[in-house]
């Protein structure tokens, strides 16, 4: 067993070490903050700012939806807005098929400008529609 003395000695280096460390004073910590406040920034502009826009330009055509206007909703369907109501849709999607839809369901408003260029992309020719028993008819085929 060690003697008091020899105990000493051993711990007196490491109780040298522990005085001679320095303690970070406050000085030291305030070189993070700056680094810290330009990651708040940069992730206000890259993460939030771009979705506060996006939700807004989204809230902005929902409120314009109007009776007649084409639509296509979230699940691809397409049809023109019969009736408007506070938080629901009806869309006309065909002949006598008339849907109800919440006004969130809505995806995109398709312009007049959108539904001429589909038929100018076929380079000029309207598209072939399809009959009730689903066999397309029209364009040459």
């Amino acid at each position: 067993m060690l003697s008091a003395t020899a105990l000493i000695q051993l711990l007196s280096p490491a109780a040298l070490l522990l005085q001679q460390e320095e303690v970070p004073t406050a000085s030291e910590g305030m070189n993070f903050m700056p680094l810290m406040l330009m990651l708040i920034v940069l992730f206000y502009f890259v993460m939030i700012r771009p979705e506060n826009k996006q939700r807004k330009k989204r809230e902005a055509l929902l409120a314009a939806v109007k009776k007649g206007d084409r639509v296509m909703t979230t699940g691809g369907m397409l049809g023109t807005v019969v009736l408007v109501h506070d938080d629901e849709v009806t869309i006309e999607a065909g002949k006598n098929a008339r849907l109800r839809f919440k006004r969130f369901a809505i995806q995109n408003i398709l312009d007049a400008e959108e539904s001429s260029t589909g038929s100018e992309k076929n380079g000029g020719k309207e598209s072939p529609a399809v009959t009730e028993k689903g066999a397309r008819t029209g364009a040459a085929e």
